[in-house]
């Protein structure tokens, strides 16, 4: 949402704060639900504000050891990074590729691993993939793919 559609839809549903903005970028917990529909939410600067629900979107959720896939679109990531990490060119190896899930923190942010690097990610730049192969594992030794099969020494060895 924008900043000036935020404050429009703002107008009966607690009103409108100029320190509001700072939660255009932030993610916060839905702390209650109100009678009139209205949400009570907290972000990780400890300020609380009633929120419009049709201005929320609700942030994926993922937890320590999840498979995820990274967005393919580098421009798309680049914008969702401001404020979570940042983007640093290297980053875009992980476009497209499935990683694991190293951490989470309190703003939603997530760590993951992906061709043995880590980075963080906000979560909008990531996708659920339960069940999929971790790119990082698909070749060890050489970038251009001339290494071992991970997965098949695995089977091999157990």
């Amino acid at each position: 949402v924008e900043l000036a559609e935020f404050q429009r839809m703002q107008e009966g549903h607690g009103g409108w704060a100029g320190q509001m903005s700072e939660a255009l970028k932030r993610f916060g917990k839905v702390t209650s639900v109100l009678g009139s529909g209205d949400v009570r939410v907290v972000y990780p600067n400890k300020k609380t504000w009633i929120i419009n629900p049709a201005a929320l979107a609700k942030v994926p959720s993922f937890s320590v050891g999840d498979t995820v896939r990274v967005i393919s679109d580098e421009a798309e990531m680049r914008s969702l990074q401001e404020g979570h990490g940042g983007w640093v060119d290297d980053m875009r190896s992980s476009l497209g590729k499935v990683g694991r899930v190293k951490l989470t923190d309190e703003d939603a942010d997530v760590k993951i691993e992906v061709w043995g690097q880590s980075w963080t990610y906000n979560p909008y730049c990531l996708k659920p993939a339960p069940g999929e192969r971790l790119s990082e594992s698909q070749t060890t030794g050489d970038s251009e793919g001339g290494g071992f099969s991970m997965g098949l020494m695995t089977l091999l060895e157990g």
